[in-house]
């Protein structure tokens, strides 16, 4: 069965991209000939007054309020630009991800009659974000008889199309035509009865169906650097952030790894240089001794290879999702919001009973795999 992968585009985001990788190594692995769409956003840039108002915020947040903010007169990335930004990050997908040719989103029904694939599965990560609505509800596929399913799928609160009442009016209808619909935050679960009348799964992320040494097989020896570190994987930088760090590192006598660049500012571009490579990214969070994020990746990571850690709050992104996931484990006391780094008390967050939990992620997992192969297959 030919199988076409639908999820969020493959760029500089480690996250998105290991979910990818993980989705379609579980559904090659069930024997499914599975084919990640290798979609892609247009650049949409603003109006020229738009412009002008955001240059002249961000001279007066640079210079007179000493924030790191971008300064450029155009401050979106060009395709020479992101062509730079992800020269390392590309590589991974290049080897590990099969793709079919590169596609925008509002060409996907060409995708379609293409490839003519016997079923989809959208997912995972954010694909209900307002913006990839409705095609996460397939509503470029015409054609009879194709599977549909999703899978844990995700969106933040401010963000989600469940807040645009046209959006989830027509996402109702499509979303009858699936044979399955997984979410991958639990609160999902109630709101999709709510407001598209069906009966979603709670499901984990595709990340944690793959044990740690799938992801370490992937690794690119050259990369495979040992000596103990902190890994800080920042997202939106601040200074509380950096001085948890400092603490931390200063507290456990380690070197600091930064897991992000430094340069990439909600979109803008700053300074113009290659991100991290996934291989490193991998490896750093492997020997790392204590890991402190704001990411939601980073602490599934930061879970799955068993390490402490602490998750700064980021609601700007959304906080459900933190709070699903460190609920499923028992670990909601691992996420602080502004705090005095110089109370933290480290045995607080070094002292995991990681047996107990990964037990409760092989339970998991057999569930989430188990949802994809009976709505997938025929018995």
């Amino acid at each position: 069965m030919k199988v076409g992968i639908l999820t969020l585009p493959l760029e500089v985001n480690y996250g998105a991209n290991l979910q990818a990788f993980a989705l379609q190594k579980i559904l090659l692995g069930m024997g499914f000939d599975a084919i990640t769409i290798d979609r892609h956003n247009r650049m949409r840039y603003p109006s020229f007054g738009i412009h002008v108002a955001g240059f002249l915020k961000r001279q007066l947040e640079y210079y007179l309020r000493g924030k790191d903010v971008c300064t450029k007169w155009n401050p979106f990335i060009s395709n020479e630009e992101y062509s730079i930004l992800s020269a390392n990050t590309q590589k991974f997908i290049d080897r590990n991800i099969r793709l079919t040719h590169r596609v925008y989103s509002d060409e996907l029904e060409k995708i379609d009659k293409e490839y003519k694939f016997d079923a989809y599965v959208v997912g995972s990560d954010q694909v209900w974000l307002s913006d990839y609505c409705l095609n996460s509800f397939l509503n470029f596929v015409h054609r009879p008889n194709v599977k549909k399913v999703i899978y844990a799928a995700s969106c933040n609160e401010k963000n989600s199309f469940f807040n645009n009442a046209l959006k989830v009016h027509k996402c109702k209808s499509l979303a009858h035509d699936f044979c399955g619909i997984s979410v991958r935050e639990q609160q999902l679960v109630s709101i999709c009865k709510d407001k598209l009348g069906i009966e979603a799964e709670w499901v984990l992320d595709p990340t944690l169906l793959l044990s740690p040494q799938d992801y370490l097989n992937v690794i690119d020896p050259i990369e495979s650097i040992r000596e103990p570190i902190i890994f800080s994987y920042i997202l939106d930088d601040s200074p509380m952030k950096r001085k948890v760090v400092v603490t931390i590192a200063k507290k456990l006598g380690l070197p600091v790894v930064e897991g992000n660049l430094v340069g990439k500012i909600n979109g803008h571009v700053r300074r113009v240089e290659p991100f991290p490579s996934i291989d490193a990214w991998l490896n750093n969070l492997n020997r790392s001794k204590f890991v402190i994020t704001d990411s939601f990746h980073g602490t599934v990571f930061s879970i799955l290879f068993n390490k402490p850690f602490i998750v700064i709050g980021n609601e700007r992104r959304g906080i459900n999702r933190f709070n699903s996931l460190l609920g499923m484990f028992e670990l909601q006391s691992h996420l602080i919001y502004d705090i005095n780094p110089s109370i933290l008390t480290l045995s607080k967050y070094q002292d995991i009973n990681y047996d107990e939990i990964n037990l409760k992620i092989s339970d998991y997992r057999k569930y989430s795999i188990q949802f994809l192969k009976s709505n997938l297959t025929d018995y």
